[in-house]
């Protein structure tokens, strides 16, 4: 017959030392951080250098300003933004030249045609405004 092996036993676990032999580790805290090192300083405020008032320092000079432009003003020859006697002589001139003045420059009767009528309504406005 065949031997047949027994199953091993359980290790049962032994139960803890409750001798007042045994001493127990001392529970230790992490010690607390110091106040100083806990608390960070708050950075300084950079103070503005003074601008230097001596006569090396040349300033940046501002920019001028864009010219003011107009919108086209119909018989504004001279482009100085009022119509004037210096219009209504270009007008005429060219109006005795025998070429065509062209409408979209010169019709301030806004009649379609560049003629005397302009040159008369040029003078007109500018007695109105001198």
């Amino acid at each position: 017959e065949e031997a047949v092996a027994e199953a091993p036993k359980p290790i049962e676990p032994t139960p803890a030392k409750t001798d007042e032999t045994v001493a127990e580790a001392p529970k230790t805290e992490p010690p607390a951080p110091k106040r100083e090192e806990a608390v960070a300083e708050a950075p300084k405020p950079v103070e503005p250098t003074p601008a230097k008032t001596d006569e090396t320092v040349a300033e940046t000079p501002k920019p001028e300003p864009p010219p003011l432009v107009l919108a086209p003003m119909k018989g504004d020859y001279n482009h100085n933004g009022r119509l004037d006697l210096e219009d209504a002589e270009a007008l005429n001139r060219e109006i005795l030249s025998g070429r065509t003045p062209d409408p979209d420059i010169w019709d301030c009767t806004q009649d379609g045609e560049a003629d005397c009528a302009d040159v008369l309504a040029i003078m007109q406005a500018q007695e109105k405004n001198p």
